[in-house]
């Protein structure tokens, strides 16, 4: 029977399943990875939704012994499933591979005629740092599955349900793997917008940011998701984290909807900040034009936008920032460091010429006395060294 299942030979497995005892039905059998499983866990796989949903109606009506449905329906079993492009073995019941796998037949079944604890919080990954506590419908969200997702609520699915290592809701991850229209069901059906991670404080909206899923960002915003909510291990808001990424797009509606431009993380790093180090000189400008902070400087070496660009070359965002009144002479407050002396040191002979138009000071010196040209000779930049003269 466990072979005519798994290679989709129905007919012949509602055979067996109507011939065999319940003694029969009930064994499990031990896969290549020496993993047992049931009849019911390969039925809840079946791809084919409508097959799947008659073998398990026929399977469950066989069994009247109380303690046999018991093993068959919450019995687990270790399957290797894929959590966001990344494969994963995890622990799972028939209710957790039905709703993986899209089939809500199954999960109806399940939950309706077979008294499955619609919220079963049984399953869990298993990994170094493993994720516990996940629900059919936190399975179900994870592969985009509508139809499951649907069901599940139908059923009072509890949409704010969130796994017990991390806090994570099914709203971050619909938010996290893109998935529109289930974002949409779950909003719909009164899920928190603004839950956050219990580990590090991320919402739905920061997490959508990060992977840049623009649609999303933009459903989280209409459902009135607080876009200035902050990460509670390092500060980092939902404008950072795209800005970071390059989410231009992202950014935009970020700013529209009253983000705090001048938000920073806790080290005082900024999203024009990390613009200006990325040399992403559309964004620099944008959040220019939104007032941010050009001379905000970081909390530990005093760094500034125009510092950091300068030291990675990016001229077309240094005389962007120069235009918008950067301080050319700002120095870093651990080492005294400016923008003109990082640029001759790594040889940067654009920057430097740019930074010189803008009346850089050519003798501005480190707090241990060296002097840009003395830094772009010893580190050979003749053509430097030429402009500094």
């Amino acid at each position: 029977m466990h072979e005519a299942i798994a290679n989709e030979r129905f007919e012949e497995a509602s055979q067996i399943i109507a011939s065999r005892s319940e003694a029969d039905l009930v064994e499990c059998f031990e896969g290549m990875d020496g993993c047992s499983k049931s009849s019911l866990h390969l039925i809840a796989a079946i791809s084919d939704t409508e097959e799947a949903t008659k073998l398990c109606r026929q399977l469950m009506q066989k069994i009247k012994n109380t303690l046999n449905r018991e093993c068959l329906l919450n019995g687990r079993t270790v399957e290797e499933l894929d959590t966001g492009g990344r494969k994963v073995q995890a622990c799972v019941s028939a209710i957790h591979i039905a709703a993986y796998s899209g089939n809500a037949g199954v999960v109806t079944l399940l939950c309706q005629d077979c008294g499955v604890d619609v919220n079963c919080s049984s399953s869990e990954t298993l990994e170094e740092r493993p994720k516990k506590g996940i629900t059919p419908l936190e399975w179900a969200a994870r592969r985009g599955n509508a139809e499951a997702v649907k069901v599940l609520l139908d059923n009072k699915a509890n949409v704010n349900a969130s796994r017990t290592n991390d806090g994570a809701t099914v709203l971050h991850i619909a938010a996290h793997e893109g998935h529109v229209e289930v974002l949409k069901m779950l909003l719909e059906n009164k899920a928190d917008v603004n839950a956050s991670l219990a580990d590090n404080g991320s919402t739905a909206l920061y997490v959508a940011a990060e992977k840049g899923h623009v649609e999303v960002v933009r459903m989280l915003l209409e459902m009135k998701a607080n876009v200035n909510a902050s990460r509670t291990d390092d500060g980092a808001t939902a404008l950072y984290m795209a800005a970071q990424q390059g989410h231009v797009e992202i950014v935009k509606m970020l700013l529209e909807n009253n983000a705090n431009v001048n938000a920073s993380k806790h080290n005082g790093v900024t999203a024009l900040f990390m613009s200006a180090q990325n040399g992403n000189v559309e964004l620099v400008k944008m959040l220019l034009e939104s007032k941010a902070n050009v001379n905000a400087t970081c909390t530990a070496s005093g760094a500034t936008a125009l510092y950091i660009a300068a030291q990675e070359g990016h001229v077309e965002v240094v005389k962007a920032l120069l235009e918008n009144k950067a301080k050319v002479n700002a120095s870093c407050a651990d080492s005294g460091t400016t923008a003109l002396f990082t640029a001759a040191q790594q040889g940067h002979v654009e920057v430097v010429k740019a930074l010189l138009d803008n009346k850089a000071n050519v003798n501005a010196s480190r707090t241990n006395g060296e002097k840009p040209i003395e830094a772009a000779r010893r580190n050979h930049h003749v053509d430097v060294v030429k402009l500094l003269q």
